[in-house]
């Protein structure tokens, strides 16, 4: 699915425009490259509740977006605020969110898991400790969500 139609897309839809064209539970594997930071953050609700509402238990959605802590992040004037972080992606969890944010309008349950890219070029050491903590040199954070 794309809001352009590109060789491959099956779909032509806004994934903005709620709901989607896709019958409810069908869907097994979702790939978001590049897009979930173009939403606003009441978007991205609607986007994830979607995306719940379309995919079968156990179902796998894999999101990339750019590392916050990455100037890529803010670079582009079409990113909407706040970027994207893990942070995001526990509020997805119903258990966590039930105990600690309540007040957060999603319906989703996904248990999600992070990759992170790295850029090849700097001269920072690569461990989770002094990536996490230095600019740039996370490339790209790619969360791997399972619906429960």
């Amino acid at each position: 699915m794309d809001s352009i139609a590109f060789d491959g897309v099956d779909i032509v839809h806004d994934a903005r425009v709620i709901p989607w064209p896709i019958e409810s539970n069908s869907v097994t594997l979702v790939v978001s490259n590049q897009f979930l930071e173009h939403l606003t953050g009441f978007e991205r609700i609607e986007f994830f509740n979607e995306l719940y509402r379309v995919m079968v238990k156990d179902g796998m959605a894999v999101i990339s977006t750019p590392a916050w802590n990455n100037e890529r992040a803010y670079g582009d004037p079409t990113h909407q605020w706040p970027p994207v972080n893990t942070w995001t992606y526990y509020y997805l969890d119903k258990e966590w969110r039930e105990r600690e944010a309540p007040h957060v309008t999603y319906n989703c349950d996904f248990k999600a898991t992070f990759v992170v890219n790295y850029d090849t070029t700097s001269q920072i050491d690569h461990n989770e400790k002094n990536a996490h903590h230095a600019i740039n040199v996370i490339t790209d954070l790619i969360a791997k969500l399972k619906k429960q």
